[in-house]
């Protein structure tokens, strides 16, 4: 009883903690704008300007080898034209996301490494998408791969120990039982709390808080997408696969999404050659 006990008042403080972990105000100001009909793209780009640094982390991220596009883009209308409103909408869902954990204190070695693997996944999760034509935009899967570890972070810095089991243990599953042991509950669980908390899309919710459920990911092709971007990234840090035919999962997956393993190796290469320009971007130096 006094280990549940416990465990209940750990995870009702974790819950409150996140609830300090606010959108940058920005957020609030360009959803309400898009929100409006009658809202014109210039009206939609002052909004965004007012904050320089989401201004120039968007025109690199449109100019950046994830998009490809011939010509320069230089300014924020041009970039909700070209990309559409939705799509740039998503980015700066990201951008924000980003933000609010950039200075958290949490140590910096494993900040950097949430971050990259973050990236990878992002990446992964996009340049899959396009390939397998979900319905969804690239744009959002991108950030899906992104802020999909949100949770980790919360916990993270409330609970020091909770990094260090994290590099301990050698298994994801070995780790979220350790979090049910300690909190209750486990680090997908609490990005998706911090995700509907924000009012973010369903979409981002659900990637949040499932993306490591394979069950849940042969249900909705949008988990998916990011479940599979998650195995690649577990698969090889560096991004080079030479096979995936005797993983099980990632066979059943690519099947769902009808890709093949020519197709999912050029994801991989893509992904692999977008990463080093997108990693200065995502960091901001």
């Amino acid at each position: 009883m006094t280990n549940t006990t416990s465990s209940n008042d750990r995870l009702r403080a974790l819950k409150n903690s996140a609830g300090i972990y606010a959108l940058p105000s920005i957020y609030a100001a360009f959803n309400k704008k898009l929100a409006d009909p009658k809202t014109t793209n210039i009206q939609l780009a002052d909004v965004i300007q007012l904050d320089a640094g989401l201004t120039s982390y968007l025109l690199k991220i449109v100019n950046s080898p994830l998009y490809g596009f011939s010509s320069s883009i230089s300014n924020i209308s041009h970039a909700i034209s070209i990309v559409g409103r939705q799509e740039l909408a998503t980015l700066v869902i990201g951008k924000c996301v980003v933000d609010v954990f950039s200075n958290i204190d949490v140590k910096p070695e494993a900040l950097e490494a949430h971050w990259k693997t973050s990236l990878t996944c992002a990446i992964l999760a996009k340049n899959i998408a396009a390939q397998s034509q979900r319905s969804e935009s690239p744009e959002t899967f991108f950030v899906a791969g992104l802020i999909h570890g949100i949770g980790k972070l919360v916990i993270w810095r409330e609970y020091p120990k909770a990094e260090e089991k994290y590099r301990e243990l050698g298994s994801i599953n070995d780790y979220l039982q350790y979090e049910h042991v300690l909190l209750g509950t486990d680090y997908p669980s609490i990005g998706a709390h911090m995700a509907s908390d924000w009012g973010l899309p369903l979409f981002l919710v659900n990637t949040t808080q499932f993306h490591l459920n394979f069950a849940k990911a042969i249900q909705d092709l949008n988990v998916a997408v990011v479940f599979l971007a998650l195995q690649l990234v577990k698969l090889t840090e560096s991004l080079t696969v030479d096979t995936w035919e005797d993983n099980d999962d990632l066979n059943c997956l690519m099947k769902q999404l009808e890709l093949s393993n020519e197709s999912l190796q050029q994801v991989v290469n893509l992904s692999k050659a977008q990463f080093t320009d997108m990693r200065s971007i995502v960091s901001g130096h």
